[in-house]
């Protein structure tokens, strides 16, 4: 007689049958006061050496977030985990311990105890001695682990506040860097401005040209011509003049700007941020800053109130001009850029912009005419490009007159185009299907957990406060994602009218026809990148090369 078998022996030796594919995520926290802080390599090699000798597990990828806070999920290495698991690449995470995920406890929490078992991904983390996969405790252990990991970020956020407005009260610097006209020193405790002759004449300079009706295209100009290095190359070199053999670069706009309106130079310093209803003349003037904001006649002054503010109030003028200028080009409206993404410029490889004039047709109608250009060719530096301004009906000219011609001429069938079209909206099909299947389960999950709220409301283990306050979230959730569900079922109606629009684009390339109306979804379908010469030449480079082979992307 064969002795019987437990369900808990069958689950084990089904999970030793499962092939694991790993990502190893590491994370290398912003904060690091009291706290050893692991190298990145050092948290890979731990998860690593856990691997090795296990013939279930296959490393697929290393995750990595620098200098990123535990607090939120927003992190570039962690999203490319999700892309890959969703993407079925990984389903097996590893970490070194709770906190490298996150310090979240609820948002961690969720994702060890739901999001990763949804999508049917097995978490380990390795020095905490925790699998998914073999549980020995109950839940609380991991929410306990990560309230204190949560607890912890809070407290060293708090003290880290608390030190920096104790500091700003004392009227010390707590920036980073010293602003351009100043030196960074200490005195008595305290992080302190000091004034640096040599950058301060240039700063009274810029002053003093602006007062007398240069505009900031002028003073960078003025600031290339006298050799002045720009903050970050004087910050590398140490000095202010260019000298033989080091790289001038021009200053931007936005660095002469923000030294033209930085109240520093006027023996102030502010802290916080102003109310974005107001100017920072405004703000100044009616003191509408936060608490402890702003501190006066903390360090020497290099330009005069008087001088700063006639200034600030030219600004203003601007500002006014610019934000009526934009109300009466609203009304036209913005038609989509069908280059977006692809067109670069030929000479020197930068990504083209396109900018947009109001032209007046008649008294009661205006249009908006577009124009294609390098953001380099209006530089006066090193990196000055010569490629020259091209309208849009020129460049959908150029552009379709190349397309007739490679169509023409190489070996591309109507046939392997219409292939490769359908294969890749074929894969867009299969993308938005899957996204609408999670989102289809995300939604019947919220709508079990109203329910699993509503059993503990009237069982007693959820006061009313707790319980009004996750219904909301809940509904919140809910109404976000049937949105989400909404967009996409349009985006799958969408995509089966492209097919038939496109097979028409191809039939008038093929055709050489005279009118031709290009499209978005079609370049960007079919082409890589297209470069634009100086001399009106057209590059492009297709997402496929032969007709029987298909580039990737």
């Amino acid at each position: 007689m064969m002795a019987r078998i437990s369900k808990k022996q069958i689950k084990d030796e089904m999970i030793q049958q499962t092939i694991y594919h790993v990502g190893i995520y590491a994370r290398l926290s912003v904060d690091n006061h009291n706290e050893k802080n692991e190298s990145i390599e050092t948290q890979i090699d731990i998860a690593k050496l856990y691997i090795k000798d296990k013939p279930e597990f296959e490393f697929y990828h290393s995750y990595i977030d620098l200098g990123k806070s535990g607090v939120n999920f927003e992190r570039n290495g962690f999203k490319q985990l999700m892309e890959d698991i969703r993407q079925a690449k990984v389903n097996c995470v590893i970490v070194k311990d709770f906190s490298r995920l996150g310090r979240n406890y609820i948002e961690t929490g969720n994702f060890i105890q739901k999001i990763f078992p949804f999508l049917g991904v097995r978490f380990i983390s390795v020095t905490d001695g925790f699998d998914s996969n073999h549980v020995q405790t109950e839940d609380f252990c991991v929410n306990l682990k990560n309230l204190v990991n949560e607890l912890y970020a809070a407290d060293i956020a708090a003290k880290v506040k608390s030190t920096r407005k104790s500091q700003q009260k004392k009227g010390s610097y707590t920036g980073g860097y010293a602003p351009y006209g100043y030196n960074l020193c200490k005195i008595d405790g305290k992080r302190v401005l000091a004034v640096n002759e040599e950058e301060a004449n240039i700063v009274r300079a810029l002053f003093n040209q602006y007062e007398a009706g240069v505009n900031c295209k002028g003073l960078i100009r003025w600031l290339y011509q006298n050799n002045i290095h720009r903050p970050t190359e004087y910050r590398k070199y140490k000095h202010i003049y260019s000298k033989e053999g080091e790289v001038l670069l021009e200053w931007s706009k936005w660095t002469v700007k923000s030294i033209l309106t930085n109240p520093v130079y006027i023996g102030c310093l502010i802290y916080g941020t102003v109310c974005k209803e107001n100017s920072l003349l405004k703000s100044y003037q009616n003191s509408s800053f936060t608490e402890y904001s702003i501190k006066e006649n903390t360090h020497q002054a290099i330009i005069s109130q008087e001088q700063f503010f006639k200034i600030a109030r030219q600004f203003e003028e601007q500002s006014l001009h610019y934000s009526n200028k934009k109300k009466d080009t609203q009304s036209v409206l913005l038609e989509e850029d069908i280059f977006d993404g692809i067109l670069f410029c030929g000479d020197c490889n930068c990504k083209i912009k396109r900018t947009a004039l109001i032209k007046n047709v008649n008294p009661s109608k205006k249009i908006r005419k577009y124009t294609y250009h390098c953001p380099y060719a209006d530089r006066i530096d090193v990196k000055k490009c010569h490629n020259h301004r091209i309208l849009l009906e020129q460049l959908q000219e150029l552009v379709t007159e190349s397309l007739k011609k490679q169509f023409l001429f190489s070996n591309i069938k109507k046939q392997d185009m219409m292939e490769y079209i359908k294969s890749q909206l074929e894969l867009k099909q299969a993308l938005l299907c899957k996204n609408s299947d999670i989102l289809k389960k995300k939604i019947q999950t919220c709508k079990k957990r109203k329910s699993e709220q509503y059993l503990k409301y009237q069982s007693g283990r959820m006061d009313l406060q707790v319980f009004k306050k996750v219904q909301q979230e809940n509904r919140q959730q809910v109404t976000l994602l049937s949105k989400k569900l909404e967009e996409i079922k349009n985006q799958q109606k969408e995509n089966d009218m492209i097919l038939a629009k496109q097979d028409m684009i191809v039939n008038s390339l093929l055709k050489r026809d005279t009118a031709i109306e290009l499209e978005k979804e079609f370049l960007h379908t079919l082409i890589k990148k297209i470069y634009i010469f100086s001399d009106k030449r057209v590059e492009i480079t297709f997402c496929f090369q032969e007709p029987n082979r298909i580039n990737k992307i």
